[in-house]
């Protein structure tokens, strides 16, 4: 996590610079940000979307559980 955040503060001079070497620098520089960006995304979302599968995955099998549970009961009030 540091060290891409040091990289994409490290592009800023890079991105905005428009001095000898700018035209061949600022394209180089600018997949480099892109993907620095998508890697700090995909720390926070990619565990985000996992949590979200898997609790409802516990949910769906609680359901489960709850509705055998009151099934089993019915049958043995019968």
């Amino acid at each position: 996590m540091m060290t891409t955040a040091v990289a994409v503060i490290a592009l800023l001079p890079v991105l905005s610079s428009s001095g000898k070497g700018a035209d061949i620098m600022v394209p180089m520089a600018i997949p480099t940000f892109g993907g620095m960006i998508i890697q700090v995304m995909t720390v926070y979302v990619v565990p985000l979307f996992q949590s979200m599968w898997r609790e409802s995955a516990v949910r769906n099998a609680n359901r489960k559980a709850i509705k055998a549970f009151q099934n089993q009961r019915q049958d043995e009030n019968i």
